[in-house]
């Protein structure tokens, strides 16, 4: 029937959105990771200018130390731990820097511009200061909306929806098969071209035949096979659809 004929034809169709589906969520990921990697940069640089005020203390105490040695008021050892010190702060801003670096060349790679390379000089400054705002949810609409809208949920959704046309088409091509043939010939013979013609024009010598053909496998193991494998590989997405509905509503919480 229809339903059979049209059965790839439709599955291309879902297959359509699905390409979309993981299009819009692979844009929304890229998006996100650049969100996360700007701040991160913003933490590393504002890490690194705490790491040098450390080191500017450390500097001054180490100063101060030499200063109260040199008065008889502490002991020399004191210089010995404030050189200590400058010595750890030193190696914090070592660190700090390392993870600055690190943090701009991921947000280069993610950015891929032609003239910001990820062996480029070019220094990123964040300039967007952050805003710390406090939000309080209401759970219950924000775990439906999430499941209602992740892209990945609608995935699974168009994925189920294919199980099942598969499904109705596995049973479908499980049953008996019964083939109506009908063939109309027009022959056409003679001496020349034209006589051949003349004989199909006139319609003389018409042929009609009629065929009826059933199949009926014995057995038919290797079609329910494959309905049972479609109802199989649907209960394992609804299984799974379950474990991420499990997921967002932790993620939300």
């Amino acid at each position: 029937g229809r339903a059979s004929a049209t059965y790839s034809i439709r599955i291309a169709a879902l297959d359509r959105r699905i390409t979309d589906a993981r299009t819009r969520m692979e844009v929304i990921r890229l998006i996100a990771d650049l969100d996360r990697l700007y701040w991160r940069l913003y933490a590393a640089r504002r890490e690194l200018d705490v790491r040098r005020q450390q080191m500017d203390l450390a500097q001054a105490q180490l100063d101060q130390a030499g200063r109260l040695v040199e008065k008889g008021q502490v002991a020399p050892v004191e210089i010995v731990r404030a050189q200590a010190g400058v010595a750890q702060r030193q190696e914090a801003i070592i660190v700090a820097e390392n993870s600055l670096r690190s943090r701009q060349r991921e947000l280069k790679r993610l950015i891929r511009r032609a003239d910001l390379g990820m062996q480029t000089p070019t220094t990123l400054v964040p300039l967007t200061e952050p805003v710390p705002t406090p939000y309080v949810f209401d759970p219950d609409p924000l775990i439906r909306s999430a499941i209602e809208n992740r892209m990945e949920m609608i995935e699974l959704e168009l994925q189920l929806a294919q199980d099942a046309l598969t499904i109705d088409y596995q049973r479908n091509q499980s049953l008996p098969l019964v083939t109506f043939d009908y063939t109309y010939n027009l022959n056409g013979m003679g001496e020349s071209r034209g006589d051949s013609w003349d004989m199909v024009t006139d319609n003389d010598f018409a042929d009609h035949r009629l065929g009826l053909r059933l199949q009926v496998p014995i057995g038919n193991e290797a079609a329910k096979s494959r309905v049972r494998q479609a109802v199989y590989q649907k209960c394992q997405r609804l299984a799974t659809r379950e474990d991420r509905r499990s997921q967002v509503e932790q993620e939300v919480l």
